[in-house]
């Protein structure tokens, strides 16, 4: 659709030759393995905490041979290491999720544990970036309701890195975990990140220049 669209070519301005991709909530890899084939130099990695959803995407990888360059991470992400329960969503793989306090809880057959990380403290991401040489230029995120919570976890690595950050912004995903869409204009404000616009359902945050 048209806001695919949109994001894909925004993901493509902020992606210099010999950078790396971040694609959190990378879902079956619309982005990760699409982006991939638009920029054959790139490095990808694909968090994706859904084992259904994480081993389609890796058949797709592997059917589209960029196993070279697209690592697939299966784990969720939020500030603290732990396990737990994500609802499989049956009809809309796109709203599988973590389930937050505030969620209402599903049938109990769609649900299964899952690790969750800090991306900070998350070793083997961290080993493959450094062993790829590659600066993180851009990261997109769309987790369904944590993006506050995965962005505390990752203050060091944006410190680093400096990526573009593409994120969704819905007050209805947002709730599950006690935020709004202020409370995650404050977080990236705070890690020195200036909001440039509203693009639909996502905000496009650059780091602040001086």
């Amino acid at each position: 659709g048209d806001m695919e669209s949109e994001t894909r070519a925004e993901i493509l301005r902020n992606l210099p030759r010999d950078s790396a991709f971040l694609d959190v909530g990378a879902n079956l890899g619309i982005f990760s393995v699409g982006i991939a084939h638009a920029m054959p130099g790139l490095i990808v990695h694909a968090i994706e905490p859904n084992p259904r959803t994480a081993a389609l995407l890796r058949q797709s990888v592997a059917f589209n041979k960029i196993e070279s360059r697209v690592r697939v991470h299966e784990v969720a992400l939020s500030d603290r290491t732990e396990e737990l329960m994500f609802y499989d969503n049956p009809q809309n793989a796109g709203d599988s999720r973590i389930l937050g306090d505030r969620d209402e809880v599903p049938d109990a057959s769609h649900l299964v544990k899952v690790p969750v990380r800090a991306l900070d403290g998350f070793e083997d991401f961290l080993a493959k970036v450094k062993a790829d040489g590659r600066r993180v230029a851009c990261m997109k995120m769309d987790i369904q309701g944590p993006e506050v919570l995965a962005l505390r976890g990752m203050r060091g690595f944006l410190k680093e890195h400096k990526p573009a950050i593409i994120v969704e912004a819905t007050d209805d995903s947002l709730c599950r975990f006690g935020f709004n869409e202020g409370d995650l204009r404050r977080e990236l404000e705070a890690q020195g990140y200036t909001i440039e616009r509203r693009q639909d359902c996502n905000l496009i945050a650059k780091p602040t220049r001086g």
